[in-house]
């Protein structure tokens, strides 16, 4: 009797433990999670966002707010949102497949398959014998967003790949190659076109019939030419002076290996759920290939506590695997937690909304609710030179509209000690946001299509105020 009491007790506290690992979802952290999410709509200005929650108890849908402002349409696990760098691990998984099939080795050289392919360094040639296909996977090309990503030309044609890449033929690298590792977009763009020739199937073809059909990813496209129902396809939206607008986006079809993939919570959570090896429904030879995109054996050694490798950012003690993305007017993140088998993926129609969101609902599953939004530093950017270019336009027509009633009550030698400290303050803030401009923009078309808004509305209210100031002060010296 007492070994059937103790065998009933062993079976019980199992399952609860089972329970606890594997985060059923109650009550108060659902709540706690929609409350975040629509507290992240708000303070982004994100019209929609839509998160997946996978684990081996249960897969878990939270969403918040609209796909489409104006025809109120919800956002939700069916809505299609643009994946961004999120696409890297799927262009990846190809190049790992292609290996398997014994078609190409990570440690080719490029050169053997794209021989016109060839770089500088400091004006001279670069050993192309240097670069493998491994160093496009892990960024260590010397191919960099800094210096590289203004080469990706617009456009919407089936040659867009081919043409991006040759874009960057004959390109001055940012380092040699393997000799260090920064994160640059373009790398993948040169994987999906070596799809192509190795395949000899165009990357579409390739990754619809060897990617996303075998493993039943319905809902996941290549281009947004697939997508037959347009109303599932979410709108992408830009913040201008706190408020979502509808931002149409420029074609970038030669970046779709990097960054152009498009899906819903649904398909990846079934993605999520491929990665942690609790989809059993796929052919074999996917479960060897999601295990080996996970290896630190091939990837690039970032700091002490991360990598990164096939698509994937990674903790070297194998904790955390994620990617996030971020696109003119779509975020999205993954993030898996192997040895706790759990995966949270985050969509959002607004380059504005935090991706580190992840994090604060993988803390309500840990069981701390009290979690709120921060806002991301691009939109911490914008918000400051937003509140730079209302103060300068205000205190402009103020210069304008005033300047009479000011020089009468006001000395001459007090009007001008106050016009020259406006004038350097102004002066000083137009440098300091050309300065800006200079490193975070690559060329003029980066400011409209990938940046804030409001970093063209400050320099130019502020310039306009210094040049304001200055003709005044030189009125005033005559």
């Amino acid at each position: 009797m007492k070994k059937r009491i103790l065998f009933i007790i062993i079976l019980f506290l199992t399952a609860f433990g089972f329970q606890i690992t594997t985060y059923a979802i109650n009550q108060n952290q659902s709540v706690a999670i929609q409350n975040l999410l629509d507290e992240a709509c708000k303070k982004s200005n994100t019209p929609g966002i839509s998160v997946a929650i996978v684990s081996e108890k249960e897969t878990s849908f939270f969403s918040s707010g609209y796909s489409n402002l104006d025809k109120k349409i919800p956002a939700d696990e069916q809505t299609i949102f643009e994946l961004a760098s999120v696409s890297k691990a799927f262009t990846a998984l190809g190049i790992l497949k292609l290996e398997k099939q014994g078609m190409l080795s990570r440690t080719d050289k490029i050169q053997d398959y794209l021989p016109w392919l060839a770089f500088n360094y400091r004006g001279k040639s670069v050993d192309m014998n240097q670069l493998t296909i491994n160093n496009f996977l892990n960024h260590t090309s010397g191919l960099t967003n800094r210096k590289h990503s203004a080469t990706i030309p617009e456009g919407n044609s089936p040659n867009m790949l081919e043409k991006t890449v040759k874009n960057i033929k004959q390109a001055d690298l940012a380092f040699l190659p393997r000799e260090s590792h920064e994160y640059g977009t373009i790398n993948y763009d040169i994987l999906g076109l070596l799809i192509e020739v190795v395949s000899e199937k165009n990357y579409e073809e390739f990754m619809t019939s060897e990617i996303l059909q075998p493993l039943n990813l319905k809902n996941t496209y290549v281009t947004s030419n697939e997508i037959k129902n347009s109303d599932s396809l979410s709108l992408g939206y830009r913040s201008f002076f706190f408020q979502p607008l509808h931002y149409e986006a420029p074609k970038f079809r030669g970046n779709t290996p990097a960054g152009y993939l498009l899906s819903n919570s649904k398909d990846l959570a079934r993605w999520m759920s491929i990665q942690l090896n609790q989809t059993t429904d796929i052919p074999n030879v996917f479960t060897s290939l999601i295990n080996e995109s996970h290896q630190q054996k091939y990837a690039a050694l970032l700091s002490k506590d991360m990598s990164y490798g096939v698509g994937w950012f990674m903790s070297t003690d194998g904790t955390i695997i994620f990617h996030p993305g971020r696109n003119p007017n779509f975020a999205a993140d993954i993030h898996l937690f192997p040895k706790e088998k759990i995966g949270i993926s985050l969509l959002a129609n607004n380059a504005n909304a935090n991706p580190d969101l992840v994090l604060a609902i993988k803390s309500i599953l840990d069981v701390d609710l009290k979690q709120s939004y921060s806002l991301s530093r691009i939109q911490q950017l914008d918000v400051s030179l937003t509140i730079v270019t209302i103060i300068c336009s205000i205190l402009f027509l103020i210069t304008i509209g005033l300047n009479k009633k000011i020089r009468r009550n006001l000395s001459k030698s007090l009007l001008k000690q106050h016009l020259h400290f406006l004038s350097i303050m102004s002066l000083s803030l137009s440098v300091v946001l050309l300065i800006i401009s200079i490193i975070v923009l690559v060329n003029h078309r980066h400011i409209f299509t990938w940046q804030p808004y409001s970093i063209a509305t400050a320099l130019v209210s502020s310039l306009l105020l210094f040049s304001t100031l200055f003709l005044l002060l030189i009125k005033e010296n005559k």
